[in-house]
């Protein structure tokens, strides 16, 4: 949350997605591996989503959003046989997946629905581009992040 509401204030233009979602990626495979339970990735993104409800007075039109990124997460570990990103290659398959998703529900559902805005293909697809890089290099360091936090489990 506290990334997104960096990023709106920076501005980085085109490259705003990639910043939201390294970090994003980071404390999603992060709380994957600590908590290991089956909707974790869900839990975890409708929190921000109320918590942002609460500080930013975001809408409750977004829930649909949130509940995306969580839900591809949770049925791809549950596809993967229960995988909470123990491998990086599923840490960065979960991140990657998160991206798209995100990407594609904003650009394709809520921004014509919300804003009446139509971006052109190309656009979407550099978005999803980018979004896919920070999930690849959000699950990576997630995965190397979770690996020493659970060493430092009691």
């Amino acid at each position: 949350m506290v990334f997104r509401y960096l990023s709106k204030l920076i501005n980085l233009g085109w490259f705003d997605g990639l910043v939201i979602s390294i970090p994003t990626v980071v404390l999603m495979v992060v709380a994957l591996q600590l908590v290991r339970k089956p909707g974790t990735a869900t839990l975890l993104f409708t929190c921000v989503l109320l918590i942002s409800m609460v500080v930013w007075g975001s809408h409750i039109m977004w829930l649909g959003f949130y509940l995306a990124e969580g839900v591809i997460v949770d049925l791809l570990v549950i596809l993967f046989g229960m995988d909470y990103a123990d491998r990086r290659l599923t840490a960065i398959t979960y991140g990657i997946s998160r991206g798209v998703v995100s990407t594609l529900v904003f650009y394709l559902l809520y921004a014509p629905v919300e804003w009446k805005i139509s971006y052109a293909p190309w656009y979407i697809g550099l978005q999803l581009a980018l979004a896919c890089a920070g999930g690849l290099i959000g699950g990576a360091l997630g995965y190397d992040t979770a690996v020493k936090m659970s060493g430092a489990r009691l």
